[in-house]
């Protein structure tokens, strides 16, 4: 038998071994053990909506305003109306009727809520007028290519007829590029006056400068307020 100090000297050998031993086997149980999944990333991306009234080659290239309209010159009866939709053709351009109309299209781009909310608030002739205008303004845009109107004057050169649901302009003139071009179009809309039922047009010459006072056409690059 051991003497008692040997004894002692085991015990705690034993005692250590066995905490070395446990120390372990709770490591190796904690490592063991499955854990909380780690959350995944979900990386952000925003979803690019976009609202397509019409096909992108015939949308419009920013938000449309009322096209601005000079102040109408005084009437002169005696004045002859002019005979050509261009101060330079000696024969006018035959009309093109349009296959499909493009200001509803326009008109319902959200970009274009404040031309939709003024339209109600004009004189019934003068809403005809815009209406005939902004569809004008949309078929240049999509048969001229070469052209950028942002604006059109119904009367720039012969006073507008109204007959009916039907608006004619033989002396009109649209804004591009910093030049003016004669146009010449009619317009009819549906009975209710609340859209464009059919229309026909034909882009004339370049306006010579010298003659845009005479038209009361304002010699400006971009369209004013």
């Amino acid at each position: 038998m051991p003497p008692p100090g040997e004894r002692r000297k085991r015990t705690i050998a034993w005692g250590l071994s066995a905490a070395i031993l446990l120390h372990l086997l709770l490591g190796l149980v904690l490592v063991l053990m499955p854990g909380p999944r780690p959350l995944a990333v979900i990386p952000e991306r925003g979803i690019d909506v976009e609202i397509v009234t019409e096909p992108p080659e015939h949308a419009p290239a920013a938000p449309m305003r009322l096209p601005s309209q000079p102040d109408r010159p005084a009437a002169a009866p005696t004045a002859p109306p002019v005979p050509n939709v261009g101060p330079r053709s000696a024969v006018p351009p035959p009309m093109v009727k349009a296959a499909r109309m493009l200001s509803g299209a326009a008109l319902a781009d959200p970009r274009n809520r404040p031309v939709v909310q003024t339209l109600p608030l004009l004189a019934p002739d003068e809403r005809m007028e815009q209406l005939c205008v902004i569809e004008a303004i949309e078929q240049i845009r999509i048969t001229r290519r070469d052209t950028q109107p942002d604006r059109l004057v119904a009367y720039a050169m012969a006073e507008t007829r109204t007959a009916g649901n039907a608006l004619s302009a033989d002396g009109g003139a649209f804004h591009s590029k910093g030049e003016w071009y004669a146009v010449r179009f009619r317009c009819e809309l549906t009975p209710d006056h609340a859209r464009v039922a059919a229309f026909e047009f034909a882009v004339g010459d370049a306006i010579p400068r010298g003659e845009w006072a005479r038209h009361n056409l304002p010699a400006t690059d971009a369209p004013s307020d």
